[in-house]
């Protein structure tokens, strides 16, 4: 899937995927940083509102792990 560069990675993405952690093991295929639910604790935190179910979580996740990713 080829993904223009000048409208986030959120709007391309029509499917939810499994989560795959990066532990900092270098885990083929990973797709995110942190779980599900160390986001939802992380927000409520900070007091930020996110998706109210995991698939809508699960894609913000996966977004800004590849909004990230485009640093390297």
């Amino acid at each position: 899937m080829l993904v223009n560069a000048t409208i986030p990675y959120i709007y391309y993405v029509s499917y939810v995927m499994a989560l795959i952690i990066e532990t900092g093991a270098g885990i083929a295929g990973a797709n995110t940083y942190v779980s599900d639910a160390e986001y939802v604790a992380y927000a409520a935190s900070l007091g930020k509102t996110i998706g109210v179910d995991a698939p809508t979580r699960e894609i913000e996740l996966v977004g800004a792990t590849y909004y990230l990713e485009s640093f390297r």
